[in-house]
């Protein structure tokens, strides 16, 4: 049996990705974030932050198509990657929510089997709703309008399967406030209050 071949990598400074999903790689590094590079494959491209991988970018037919945040980080790295990748723009920061979204979706039906996993979708939420005036890359909004799609589909025929929906934006807005936690009216709340002694 013949072994595979490694995995060969080209390291680059700093990245530009274009609104088509094209990428554009400079052996110069961005001057603010000289700590992140980026290690290109046939596959895809690793996201590097002194040396550890943080995110994936993958790109299988040659333009960029989904992008994953790396299951180990912690919370304030997570919040930390969020911050830097606003701060590097080139397209980039375009790629910041879908890559929150796709990593909330994936991690949701494995976080009991990684150690990191639940700790990530926690803050996920929080970092989402912080990140709601950046712009999300086109390739990513018809991906995602396409799995609400399905996602639709499915409930209509089984509605049942809510449970199973690893995301509330994955949700028909019909459905969004299923996965929502119930907030307490302001009469219950007052109501609920306890007497002073």
């Amino acid at each position: 049996m013949k072994a595979s071949a490694p995995v060969r990598y080209k390291k680059f400074g700093s990245i530009r990705i274009l609104s088509d999903g094209r990428v554009r790689f400079s052996a110069w590094t961005f001057p603010e974030l000289r700590y992140l590079n980026f290690a290109v494959s046939a596959d895809g491209i690793d996201v590097e932050r002194g040396g550890r991988t943080v995110m994936y970018l993958s790109t299988p037919r040659g333009r960029l198509e989904t992008a994953c945040i790396a299951f180990d980080l912690s919370q304030d790295d997570l919040r930390t990657l969020v911050s830097e990748l606003r701060v590097a723009g080139h397209g980039l920061d375009h790629w910041i929510v879908p890559a929150l979204e796709y990593t909330q979706a994936t991690l949701h039906p494995i976080q009991g089997r990684i150690t990191h996993g639940l700790q990530l979708l926690e803050v996920i939420p929080e970092l989402l709703k912080s990140c709601r005036e950046l712009p999300v890359a086109k390739t990513w909004q018809r991906a995602r309008r396409q799995l609400q799609e399905s996602w639709a589909e499915q409930l209509r025929d089984h509605p049942e399967d809510i449970a199973k929906v690893p995301a509330p934006w994955l949700l028909p807005v019909e459905y969004s406030s299923a996965l929502q936690p119930k907030k307490t009216s302001p009469a219950k709340r007052s109501r609920a209050k306890p007497s002073k002694a």
